[in-house]
């Protein structure tokens, strides 16, 4: 058996506008088949990890309505599927 076609794969995270406070968390990079990532509408603060865009699935990324700082990586140029991209209000 082929334990890596029956792991989980996490595609998908959506915590918009929950009030969650404190930093992005690196290791959403390591989640290589993530899409979509929605975390619009929080107390989200610090920049972008670069780490973040190891994700080279990511469709969508949702971030705007934080208090994010910061420039964003070059890295996030190299996403391939990268069709959708929101980061206002920061």
């Amino acid at each position: 058996m082929n334990i890596s076609s029956s792991a989980p794969r996490v595609v998908g995270i959506s915590l918009a506008g929950k009030h969650l406070r404190g930093y992005i968390p690196s290791e959403l990079g390591s989640l290589i088949y993530l899409r979509r990532l929605n975390l619009h509408d929080n107390e989200l603060s610090g920049s972008i990890p670069t780490q973040l865009f190891n994700a080279t699935a990511l469709h969508s990324l949702f971030l705007y309505g934080n208090n994010l700082s910061g420039s964003l990586p070059p890295s996030i140029c190299t996403l391939p599927r990268l069709q959708n991209l929101d980061l206002s209000r920061n």
